[in-house]
């Protein structure tokens, strides 16, 4: 009877750390889901737009999108996330 419920723990207990530790091994996958490959241009996502590179005051690098709009008062920067990439938030601009 004893050996039948170390048996059971042991193998309680393994289920549980192969689910949760294969979670945690894996949680990056589970929620960064990048798109493969470079996003296409701004002009073939929306007509008129433009690829420009920002360059911030350390000199990193970074390619985005310009969409002029005639007579704005502002402009609005739009990050895109953890999933996809810039070309699936095209739709902001024109609802």
């Amino acid at each position: 009877m004893r050996k039948k419920v170390l048996i059971a723990l042991a193998v309680a207990v393994t289920l549980v750390g192969v689910v949760f530790g294969g979670a945690f091994a894996f949680q990056r996958k589970l929620i960064y889901l990048p798109e493969a490959g470079p996003p296409p241009g701004a002009a073939t996502v929306l007509p008129g737009g433009r690829d420009i590179t920002l360059t911030t005051a350390d000199g990193l690098s970074l390619a985005s999108w310009y969409f002029p709009v005639a007579g704005a008062k502002a402009a609005v920067l739009v990050a895109p996330g953890n999933a996809g990439n810039r070309s699936f938030r095209a739709p902001l601009r024109t609802s």
